[in-house]
Protein backbone atom coordinates (compact mmCIF):
# COMPACT_ATOMS: atom_id res chain seq x y z
CA UNK A 1 0.00 0.00 0.00
CA UNK A 2 1.40 3.38 -1.01
CA UNK A 3 4.43 2.07 -2.64
CA UNK A 4 5.17 2.76 -6.29
CA UNK A 5 7.50 2.31 -9.30
CA UNK A 6 8.37 4.00 -12.58
CA UNK A 7 8.46 2.61 -15.52
CA UNK A 8 11.79 2.95 -16.93
CA UNK A 9 11.91 0.17 -19.87
CA UNK A 10 10.23 0.50 -22.57
CA UNK A 11 10.57 -1.81 -26.01
CA UNK A 12 11.19 0.16 -29.00
CA UNK A 13 11.75 3.61 -27.53
CA UNK A 14 14.39 5.91 -28.59
CA UNK A 15 14.74 8.66 -26.17
CA UNK A 16 16.61 11.56 -27.78
CA UNK A 17 19.20 13.02 -24.76
CA UNK A 18 19.57 16.70 -26.82
CA UNK A 19 15.72 17.02 -26.69
CA UNK A 20 14.88 20.23 -24.75
CA UNK A 21 11.60 19.01 -23.40
CA UNK A 22 11.29 17.51 -19.71
CA UNK A 23 10.35 14.05 -19.64
CA UNK A 24 8.67 11.74 -17.32
CA UNK A 25 6.87 8.40 -16.54
CA UNK A 26 4.04 7.32 -14.35
CA UNK A 27 4.10 5.92 -11.06
CA UNK A 28 2.19 2.88 -11.54
CA UNK A 29 0.85 1.04 -8.78
CA UNK A 30 2.79 -2.72 -8.86
CA UNK A 31 -0.26 -4.30 -7.02
CA UNK A 32 -2.30 -3.81 -10.11
CA UNK A 33 -1.34 -6.09 -12.89
CA UNK A 34 -2.02 -5.77 -16.84
CA UNK A 35 -1.48 -2.09 -17.00
CA UNK A 36 -0.18 -1.04 -19.70
CA UNK A 37 0.93 2.85 -21.66
CA UNK A 38 1.51 2.27 -25.18
CA UNK A 39 5.42 2.76 -25.69
CA UNK A 40 4.77 5.91 -28.27
CA UNK A 41 3.36 7.59 -25.72
CA UNK A 42 6.05 7.26 -22.81
CA UNK A 43 7.86 9.13 -21.70
CA UNK A 44 5.19 11.55 -21.05
CA UNK A 45 6.21 15.67 -21.33
CA UNK A 46 6.03 17.08 -17.90
CA UNK A 47 5.63 20.54 -18.91
CA UNK A 48 2.43 20.84 -21.01
CA UNK A 49 1.89 23.88 -23.07
CA UNK A 50 -1.33 22.96 -24.22
CA UNK A 51 -4.73 23.56 -22.03
CA UNK A 52 -5.10 19.76 -22.18
CA UNK A 53 -3.77 16.63 -22.20
CA UNK A 54 -4.46 12.84 -23.05
CA UNK A 55 -2.66 9.59 -22.32
CA UNK A 56 -4.03 6.11 -23.49
CA UNK A 57 -3.23 3.15 -21.63
CA UNK A 58 -4.60 -0.39 -21.05
CA UNK A 59 -6.15 -2.21 -18.01
CA UNK A 60 -7.72 -5.94 -17.98
CA UNK A 61 -11.45 -6.00 -16.74
CA UNK A 62 -14.35 -4.73 -15.96
CA UNK A 63 -13.73 -1.46 -14.88
CA UNK A 64 -14.37 2.06 -14.60
CA UNK A 65 -12.26 5.08 -13.10
CA UNK A 66 -12.22 8.10 -11.17
CA UNK A 67 -9.76 11.06 -11.51
CA UNK A 68 -8.70 13.83 -8.81
CA UNK A 69 -5.99 16.42 -8.96
CA UNK A 70 -4.52 18.57 -6.20
CA UNK A 71 -2.15 21.16 -7.65
CA UNK A 72 1.18 20.63 -5.37
CA UNK A 73 1.35 23.60 -3.56
CA UNK A 74 -2.49 22.76 -2.20
CA UNK A 75 -4.28 19.47 -1.14
CA UNK A 76 -7.57 20.39 -2.33
CA UNK A 77 -8.27 18.09 -4.70
CA UNK A 78 -10.68 18.57 -7.98
CA UNK A 79 -12.45 15.38 -9.41
CA UNK A 80 -13.67 16.97 -12.35
CA UNK A 81 -10.97 18.38 -14.65
CA UNK A 82 -9.88 14.40 -15.22
CA UNK A 83 -11.69 12.07 -17.68
CA UNK A 84 -11.32 7.88 -18.12
CA UNK A 85 -12.80 7.83 -21.77
CA UNK A 86 -13.62 3.99 -22.35
CA UNK A 87 -12.56 3.81 -26.26
CA UNK A 88 -13.20 0.32 -26.53
CA UNK A 89 -12.87 -3.03 -24.58
CA UNK A 90 -9.68 -2.86 -22.33
CA UNK A 91 -8.42 0.48 -23.79
CA UNK A 92 -8.77 3.56 -22.70
CA UNK A 93 -8.40 7.54 -23.19
CA UNK A 94 -7.51 9.75 -19.82
CA UNK A 95 -8.24 13.10 -20.55
CA UNK A 96 -7.01 16.33 -18.37
CA UNK A 97 -7.69 19.77 -18.53
CA UNK A 98 -5.70 22.54 -16.25
CA UNK A 99 -8.08 25.12 -14.46
CA UNK A 100 -5.29 27.04 -13.63
CA UNK A 101 -1.33 27.18 -14.19
CA UNK A 102 1.10 25.03 -11.84
CA UNK A 103 2.02 22.03 -11.01
CA UNK A 104 -0.53 19.20 -10.80
CA UNK A 105 -0.56 15.78 -9.21
CA UNK A 106 -3.30 13.42 -11.32
CA UNK A 107 -4.63 10.24 -9.38
CA UNK A 108 -6.33 7.62 -11.88
CA UNK A 109 -8.35 4.94 -9.63
CA UNK A 110 -9.90 1.58 -10.98
CA UNK A 111 -13.27 0.61 -9.55
CA UNK A 112 -14.92 -2.31 -9.34
CA UNK A 113 -18.81 -2.87 -7.70
CA UNK A 114 -22.15 -1.01 -7.84
CA UNK A 115 -22.45 2.39 -7.52
CA UNK A 116 -22.03 3.40 -3.19
CA UNK A 117 -20.02 0.03 -2.90
CA UNK A 118 -17.04 0.70 -5.37
CA UNK A 119 -13.60 -1.01 -4.29
CA UNK A 120 -10.88 1.39 -5.17
CA UNK A 121 -7.77 1.00 -6.10
CA UNK A 122 -4.96 3.74 -7.14
CA UNK A 123 -4.24 2.69 -10.66
CA UNK A 124 -1.19 5.56 -11.20
CA UNK A 125 -0.19 8.85 -10.76
CA UNK A 126 1.10 11.67 -13.13
CA UNK A 127 3.01 14.87 -12.22
CA UNK A 128 2.47 17.28 -14.84
CA UNK A 129 3.23 21.21 -15.10
CA UNK A 130 0.85 23.11 -16.72
CA UNK A 131 1.75 26.55 -18.53
CA UNK A 132 -2.27 27.37 -20.45
CA UNK A 133 -4.50 26.34 -18.37
CA UNK A 134 -8.68 26.48 -19.44
CA UNK A 135 -11.17 28.33 -17.51
CA UNK A 136 -14.86 27.48 -16.90
CA UNK A 137 -14.36 24.15 -18.71
CA UNK A 138 -15.34 20.46 -16.43
CA UNK A 139 -16.21 17.04 -17.32
CA UNK A 140 -19.57 15.51 -16.38
CA UNK A 141 -20.08 13.33 -13.82
CA UNK A 142 -20.44 9.35 -15.56
CA UNK A 143 -21.77 6.84 -13.53
CA UNK A 144 -20.68 3.11 -14.25
CA UNK A 145 -24.18 2.12 -15.71
CA UNK A 146 -23.52 3.92 -18.79
CA UNK A 147 -20.48 1.61 -19.50
CA UNK A 148 -21.63 -1.92 -18.41
CA UNK A 149 -25.39 -1.78 -17.87
CA UNK A 150 -26.59 0.10 -20.66
CA UNK A 151 -23.37 0.48 -23.52
CA UNK A 152 -24.02 4.16 -23.63
CA UNK A 153 -20.83 5.71 -24.51
CA UNK A 154 -19.60 9.74 -24.77
CA UNK A 155 -17.11 11.00 -27.38
CA UNK A 156 -14.39 12.47 -26.13
CA UNK A 157 -13.86 15.06 -28.78
CA UNK A 158 -16.66 16.37 -27.07
CA UNK A 159 -15.54 17.01 -23.60
CA UNK A 160 -14.72 19.44 -21.46
CA UNK A 161 -17.93 20.87 -21.18
CA UNK A 162 -19.02 24.39 -20.19
CA UNK A 163 -19.41 24.99 -16.51
CA UNK A 164 -19.81 28.42 -16.10
CA UNK A 165 -22.43 30.59 -18.07
CA UNK A 166 -21.52 34.64 -18.10
CA UNK A 167 -22.09 36.54 -21.02
CA UNK A 168 -21.76 33.17 -23.18
CA UNK A 169 -24.27 31.49 -25.44
CA UNK A 170 -27.21 30.48 -22.72
CA UNK A 171 -27.34 26.59 -24.05
CA UNK A 172 -25.49 23.62 -23.59
CA UNK A 173 -25.48 20.46 -25.92
CA UNK A 174 -24.13 17.26 -24.51
CA UNK A 175 -23.73 14.29 -27.31
CA UNK A 176 -23.71 10.90 -26.46
CA UNK A 177 -24.36 7.39 -27.89
CA UNK A 178 -27.53 5.07 -26.96
CA UNK A 179 -28.94 1.90 -27.82
CA UNK A 180 -32.15 1.53 -29.20
CA UNK A 181 -33.64 -0.94 -26.27
CA UNK A 182 -32.66 1.98 -23.81
CA UNK A 183 -35.25 4.89 -22.65
CA UNK A 184 -34.18 8.17 -21.44
CA UNK A 185 -35.36 10.15 -18.80
CA UNK A 186 -33.86 13.82 -18.42
CA UNK A 187 -34.08 17.07 -16.05
CA UNK A 188 -32.37 20.29 -14.52
CA UNK A 189 -32.55 20.60 -11.19
CA UNK A 190 -32.09 24.64 -10.59
CA UNK A 191 -31.17 26.41 -7.34
CA UNK A 192 -32.46 22.82 -5.89
CA UNK A 193 -35.81 23.27 -7.70
CA UNK A 194 -36.64 20.74 -10.25
CA UNK A 195 -37.29 22.48 -13.70
CA UNK A 196 -38.01 19.88 -16.78
CA UNK A 197 -38.44 22.30 -19.12
CA UNK A 198 -35.26 23.56 -20.04
CA UNK A 199 -34.00 20.27 -21.14
CA UNK A 200 -34.75 18.18 -24.35
CA UNK A 201 -33.51 15.39 -26.71
CA UNK A 202 -34.22 16.00 -30.17
CA UNK A 203 -35.44 13.55 -32.54
CA UNK A 204 -31.46 11.92 -33.89
CA UNK A 205 -30.76 11.89 -37.26
CA UNK A 206 -28.69 8.89 -37.22
CA UNK A 207 -29.72 5.55 -35.36
CA UNK A 208 -27.80 5.09 -32.01
CA UNK A 209 -26.59 9.26 -31.80
CA UNK A 210 -27.95 11.55 -29.96
CA UNK A 211 -27.95 15.10 -27.83
CA UNK A 212 -29.10 16.25 -24.48
CA UNK A 213 -30.12 20.15 -25.07
CA UNK A 214 -29.79 22.19 -22.20
CA UNK A 215 -31.58 25.75 -22.74
CA UNK A 216 -29.94 27.79 -19.83
CA UNK A 217 -33.08 30.27 -18.52
CA UNK A 218 -32.66 30.65 -14.76
CA UNK A 219 -29.66 31.94 -13.34
CA UNK A 220 -28.57 30.02 -10.68
CA UNK A 221 -26.83 26.94 -9.93
CA UNK A 222 -28.26 24.05 -12.32
CA UNK A 223 -27.60 20.00 -11.86
CA UNK A 224 -28.41 18.67 -15.17
CA UNK A 225 -29.25 14.72 -15.42
CA UNK A 226 -29.54 12.13 -17.77
CA UNK A 227 -31.49 9.14 -16.62
CA UNK A 228 -31.80 5.18 -18.86
CA UNK A 229 -33.65 2.47 -18.69
CA UNK A 230 -34.06 -0.45 -20.24
CA UNK A 231 -37.22 -0.96 -22.72
CA UNK A 232 -37.77 -4.68 -20.86
CA UNK A 233 -37.31 -3.27 -17.49
CA UNK A 234 -40.58 -4.45 -15.32
CA UNK A 235 -40.44 -1.57 -12.94
CA UNK A 236 -41.24 1.34 -14.99
CA UNK A 237 -40.84 3.90 -12.53
CA UNK A 238 -37.21 3.25 -11.53
CA UNK A 239 -34.98 5.11 -13.65
CA UNK A 240 -31.18 5.24 -13.15
CA UNK A 241 -28.72 8.00 -13.21
CA UNK A 242 -25.79 7.93 -16.20
CA UNK A 243 -24.66 11.54 -16.17
CA UNK A 244 -24.49 14.44 -14.43
CA UNK A 245 -22.93 17.75 -15.00
CA UNK A 246 -23.72 21.36 -13.41
CA UNK A 247 -23.51 24.65 -14.63
CA UNK A 248 -23.40 28.12 -12.33
CA UNK A 249 -25.31 30.72 -14.40
CA UNK A 250 -24.56 33.91 -13.41
CA UNK A 251 -26.76 35.70 -16.91
CA UNK A 252 -29.53 37.61 -16.30
CA UNK A 253 -32.96 36.97 -18.61
CA UNK A 254 -35.90 38.37 -19.61
CA UNK A 255 -39.50 36.37 -19.60
CA UNK A 256 -39.37 36.80 -23.10
CA UNK A 257 -35.93 35.03 -23.40
CA UNK A 258 -37.64 32.50 -21.48
CA UNK A 259 -40.44 31.37 -23.33
CA UNK A 260 -38.74 31.03 -26.15
CA UNK A 261 -35.93 29.17 -25.43
CA UNK A 262 -38.01 26.58 -23.47
CA UNK A 263 -38.02 23.20 -24.78
CA UNK A 264 -40.65 20.20 -24.14
CA UNK A 265 -38.84 16.71 -22.26
CA UNK A 266 -39.64 13.92 -24.00
CA UNK A 267 -37.79 10.30 -23.66
CA UNK A 268 -36.26 8.50 -26.65
CA UNK A 269 -36.54 5.04 -27.78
Amino acid sequence: SGVFYQVISVSNLEISMTAQIALCYPKINPSFHGMFIPSNCLPCPSVIEQTEFRLPFSAPGSLYFSCSMNMESSEECTFDHAFVHNTEDGKYLLHIIFPKPGVWFIYVNSMRGSVGKEETKLLFQLKLKAVAYKKDFAFPQVFEPVYTNFKMSISDAHLPLLQRVGKRPSSLVIPFNCPSDVLLWHLAQVNEVVYEAATQIPPSVEPGKHELVVNFNKSGIWIITLYAQHVSAENKTVWTPVLRHTVSVERSFSTSSIMAQQGPSFNVL
